[in-house]
């Protein structure tokens, strides 16, 4: 079993579950909350299928997606809204924990990847791609709130 998990769906969802911070008063939400995802996944999957998870990946949006924008003048024109401060400020808190866990979750044995222009969605076609060609046998599991994977949450060749 390969787990690719959507790493802004799933650290926007855990930031927005609880207010945590160092004493300091760097927002830890999305960290702490990713980690905990990862750990209960792992688990509940290790179950289901009685065989281990043999490998972690994560993607992470990393602006939008050139390729998209040039095909589709329009994509996302719809999310442009005015934010408030506080609403700037949480998201500027949200994306330094994001580059918190990119930068880290290989400690855990986890592989990170983003890239310049690319939409972790993107991403994960790629790696589901690659992946299921490579090895036809395997079970790739995409974890993802992202509405893009509401038909591909299980991919297998």
């Amino acid at each position: 079993i390969r787990v690719i998990f959507d790493g802004n769906a799933n650290a926007y969802r855990a930031n927005c579950v609880v207010e945590l911070a160092t004493k300091q008063g760097f927002r830890t939400s999305a960290i702490i909350g990713t980690l905990n995802i990862i750990h209960s996944t792992v688990e509940t999957l290790t179950k289901m299928y009685e065989v281990p998870v043999r490998e972690v990946i994560f993607v992470w949006d990393k602006g939008r997606s050139s390729r998209r924008m040039e095909v589709f003048s329009d994509y996302k024109a719809n999310h442009k809204k005015e934010f408030t401060p506080e609403d700037k400020q949480w998201m500027e808190d949200f994306y330094k924990q994001t580059d918190v866990l990119h930068e880290n979750l290989q400690l855990f044995g986890i592989k990170s990847y983003r890239k310049d222009h690319w939409e972790g969605d993107d991403l994960v076609l790629g790696f589901t791609t690659q992946l299921s060609r490579r090895y036809p046998e395997d079970v790739s599991i995409i974890i993802s709130t992202d509405e893009d994977f509401h038909y591909t949450t299980l991919f297998r060749s």
